[in-house]
């Protein structure tokens, strides 16, 4: 084990933080250290949108999509079932790009399971009900984080690329990077939440987050373009958005985190459960901490 593993677990304890498992890429190396007794995969919660982020990346850097391309455009028969004239023209005015920054005009916390029952939706195909909700501003125009918004994403990316995303990153990813068991939570009709329910090891997490930090590349292979690794950077970016202190995280729901810091050229990601108040703290000890 590495010392920032065995000084990260013990600063863990010494402050009662709630974190199960923390892991670590660097130079290369994957590791990760147990802080509790915990079941191997855990639900990374938002983390997951970066994921997603990636799938997305890929398709775009193989020339099957843009970033421009409308939501009316991808889903030409879909758009037009909406009823509502003015949702159907919201829907061509549209990108990508809108809902990838939560800018499609979804209300905030729309389609967020982990806190509402996705049987109150009264709809098994998610992707009619987000079709077909009232806008609440014009895409572009707003920022408005919500998990319909990468429910979007996961069916645009099946759409496009013919397959669901979970099976597409299992081929040309998550085997070569050594992955172990993951799940991906689906809605009624079996695509994956896209935004949440990605249960993962978290050196997993870690090895994922290298791709990242080595614009594009893992061990000597090249998964997504300098160019969307910049997009996925950039303030604010695609999800991993870059901090004040330097580093690029992403945070999930009760604590989860994943952290690319350039300037140490580590990459560290936890599950836990947490309190509010003590995961800055933690964030701030990883990146502050040098070799």
């Amino acid at each position: 084990m590495s010392k920032f593993l065995e000084q990260a677990a013990e600063y863990i304890k010494e402050n009662n933080i709630g974190v199960f498992r923390i892991a670590e890429y660097k130079d290369g190396v994957a590791e990760d250290v147990t802080i509790v007794g915990c079941p191997a995969c855990h639900d990374s919660y938002s983390v997951a949108k970066a994921f997603v982020v990636a799938g997305i990346g890929m398709l775009v850097d193989r020339g099957l999509m843009k970033t421009s391309d409308t939501i009316a455009e991808i889903f030409p028969e879909e758009v037009s079932a909406v009823s509502e004239p003015e949702i159907r023209e919201h829907w061509k005015n549209t990108t990508v790009h809108h809902v990838l920054k939560h800018q499609a005009g979804f209300p905030g916390g729309h389609l967020d399971i982990d806190c509402q029952d996705m049987y109150d939706y009264k709809d098994r195909d998610f992707l009619r009900y987000c079709l077909n909700t009232k806008p609440i501003f014009a895409p572009g125009t707003e920022n408005r984080y919500s998990d319909a918004a990468f429910y979007l994403l996961s069916r645009v990316f099946t759409k496009v690329s013919g397959e669901l995303i979970d099976d597409f990153l299992w081929r040309e990813m998550f085997y070569d990077l050594g992955f172990r068991e993951m799940a991906w939570s689906k809605c009624p009709l079996g695509y994956p939440m896209g935004a949440t329910g990605l249960y993962v090891r978290s050196v997993d997490v870690a090895k994922f987050g290298s791709i990242f930090l080595n614009n594009g590349i893992y061990n000597g292979k090249r998964y997504l373009s300098e160019d969307w690794v910049k997009k996925t950077f950039d303030d604010p970016g695609y999800e991993l958005t870059r901090n004040n202190d330097g580093s690029c995280s992403k945070g999930g729901m009760n604590g989860q985190n994943l952290i690319v810091i350039p300037q140490t050229g580590r990459v560290v990601a936890w599950h836990g459960f947490s309190r509010p108040d003590s995961r800055g703290d933690l964030h701030r000890w990883v990146v502050d901490y040098r070799d």
